[in-house]
C-alpha cells in the first residue's frame, strides 16, 4: 500500500461518513486538517502495524504521525488555497469581487520552528459536496529554509508556496 492509497482510502471514508460531510463547507481548514490527518493516522497504521504509529503531541515538536519502532515520523500539511479577488465596477461602484477560491496556494505552520521534516502536502477541494485531494506533494524540507516567516498583526506564522514544493518535493498526484 503506497501514501497515495492510504490517502484515497482515508477520503473516501470522510466522504462516506454523512454526518461529517454535511458540514464539509462550513469547516474552517484548520479543523478540517486536523479530521484529514487523524483519519490518515488510523488508516496508515491499520495498514502498517507493526510501525507502532502514534499522534503525538502538538506541543511534542514531532511530526502528525510518528512511529515508536523507527523514531521517525511524517508532517501532515493540508490547505483549500486562500482566494484572489479582483477591484470591479459594478452598478457604477468599485468593489472587491472574488475571481478565484484557490488561486493563492500555500501551506501554514502555526508555530515557527527551525528542525527539517518529510512532509506530505495536500492541497483539497470540494466538489459536489465531497472533499478530494487535487495535488499531493512528499518530500523532506527544512522549516528554517524553505519556509518563510509571516508576521500579520495578530500573529506569526510559517507559509510555503506551492512553487516552492513543487520545486523541492515529489508530486505523487
Amino acid at each position: 500500500m503506497t501514501i497515495i492509497d492510504i490517502v484515497d482510502q482515508s477520503i473516501d471514508k470522510l466522504n462516506n461518513n454523512e454526518d461529517l460531510k454535511e458540514f464539509f463547507n462550513d469547516l474552517k481548514a484548520g479543523c478540517l486538517h486536523k479530521i484529514v490527518e487523524r483519519r490518515l493516522l488510523k488508516d496508515a497504521d491499520i495498514a502498517f502495524p507493526k510501525m507502532d504509529l502514534y499522534h503525538p503531541a502538538d506541543t511534542s515538536g514531532l511530526p502528525d504521525i510518528y512511529s515508536r519502532k523507527y523514531n521517525k515520523g511524517l508532517e501532515i500539511k493540508c490547505t483549500f488555497g486562500w482566494p484572489r479577488y479582483s477591484k470591479r465596477k459594478i452598478d457604477g461602484k468599485s468593489t472587491y469581487v472574488r475571481i478565484s477560491d484557490d488561486a493563492n496556494v500555500f501551506w501554514t505552520n502555526g508555530t515557527p520552528q527551525e528542525n527539517d521534516e518529510y512532509f506530505l502536502f495536500i492541497k483539497l477541494a470540494i466538489k459536489d459536496g465531497n472533499l478530494i485531494t487535487e495535488r499531493i506533494y512528499y518530500g523532506n524540507l527544512s522549516y528554517k529554509n524553505d519556509w518563510f516567516i509571516h508576521k500579520s498583526k495578530s500573529k506569526t506564522d510559517l507559509r510555503i508556496s506551492e512553487k516552492t514544493i513543487k520545486n523541492k518535493c515529489k508530486q505523487l498526484r
